[in-house]
């Protein structure tokens, strides 16, 4: 811990006292071996919890603005300078704040937003995959593609689980989707199974390249020559709520109809097909060429991806011949934040915002959402 405890002396004004010093319950501090990203955790009493924001904003360049968020059970203040990035955040857990100091030089702020990001309340995850988690998805995947009999976690057999239809895969002439625009250097988010096997790709016509793709997370970063003018979407610091109102948009059933197709539904579920927790369920409607379009809520703010629809025949038999309504999944923006902060892609977040009216938010999603064609 020689380059945490160097990095207290000179930087003695972030400096949040140990348990020794006031009422508090635990301390935790790590650092990599070259000190260039630092983290340390502890339980503060409101008195130094203030106190250490406080010092965050006093010790801040003039000419920079701290990123702020204040409310009644979650302080959160920000700055990126020259050379290191610094963020603090407090959350009210039982009666003390729970709270975070991250430091990280210039090349690992990256690191730092993937770790900001990756920030939740409450009792960590089992490190188990569960019997819907991704993990067995993809082992049964594997499996089935080997010619194997797919297994369950219990080492029983199963059948073929997901009814979860993603759009049919490219044809060799050339499938579409849909991307939506997240930093002025042309960086789009799509999908991957949108640009999987593309040999080519464009977005509104104009040459595109492969930055990269997680087929866990079923994303994928494109980019092509910036827009003047065009100001990327925003992503929300907060995760999207149970009935929350939410819009998407995309380029569905490209060829039958025209141009870009603008929906509003609301978040039915916090979790997709068999629990799975890295999809929301969404009421708003969804059709082939929808996939990697940006679903926004009130404020305009990106909560997810569009990912897939329920195959509704295929699930008709299993629920009495009945055909399921509006079952469609968004990749959820929390997630999308971990992936382009692992792949170094920068995107800004922001917390609520004024609420937009329907309309206005229409015209932000056809400046910043693009039809993309894969050319096999």
């Amino acid at each position: 811990m020689q380059a945490m405890k160097d990095w207290h002396k000179t930087h003695p004004h972030l400096f949040v006292k140990s348990p020794r010093n006031h009422p508090g319950r635990d301390n935790y501090q790590w650092a990599s071996d070259d000190g260039s990203l630092q983290l340390l955790a502890s339980d503060l009493t409101t008195e130094y919890m203030v106190n250490a924001h406080q010092e965050i904003i006093k010790g801040a360049p003039k000419s920079l603005t701290p990123y702020i968020v204040r409310s009644d059970g979650r302080w959160v203040t920000a700055i990126d300078e020259s050379d290191r990035s610094i963020y603090l955040r407090s959350d009210l857990v039982e009666g003390t704040w729970a709270t975070v100091l991250i430091v990280a030089s210039s090349s690992n702020a990256y690191r730092l937003k993937l770790m900001s990001s990756s920030i939740t309340l409450g009792a960590a995850p089992s490190i188990f995959p569960s019997e819907h988690g991704q993990l067995l998805r993809h082992m049964r995947e594997v499996s089935e593609l080997l010619g194997n009999e797919p297994v369950a976690d219990a080492g029983q057999p199963v059948s073929k689980p997901s009814p979860m239809k993603p759009e049919p895969p490219q044809s060799s002439q050339g499938g579409t989707g849909t991307g939506f625009l997240v930093n002025k250097n042309g960086v789009f988010v799509t999908n991957a199974h949108v640009i999987d096997g593309c040999t080519r790709l464009t977005l509104n016509g104009k040459p595109a390249s492969l930055l990269a793709s997680s087929t866990a997370f079923d994303l994928a970063a494109v980019s092509t020559s910036p827009t003047a003018g065009v100001e990327p979407l925003k992503f929300s610091s907060n995760s999207a709520g149970l009935n929350a109102d939410i819009t998407i948009a995309g380029f569905p059933l490209h060829g039958l109809l025209g141009g870009l197709n603008v929906s509003r539904g609301s978040v039915s579920s916090l979790k997709g097909i068999g629990g799975d927790e890295t999809n929301l369920q969404i009421s708003a409607p969804v059709q082939p060429g929808n996939s990697g379009g940006p679903a926004v809520d009130r404020y305009g703010n990106v909560v997810g991806v569009v990912v897939s629809k329920l195959d509704v025949i295929a699930i008709a038999d299993r629920i009495g011949g009945d055909i399921a309504q509006n079952v469609n999944f968004a990749v959820r923006g929390d997630l999308v934040k971990v992936f382009l902060s692992s792949n170094n892609i920068f995107f800004e977040e922001t917390q609520g915002g004024p609420i937009m009216e329907a309309e206005d938010i229409a015209k932000r999603l056809q400046s910043t959402t693009s039809l993309i064609q894969c050319f096999k």
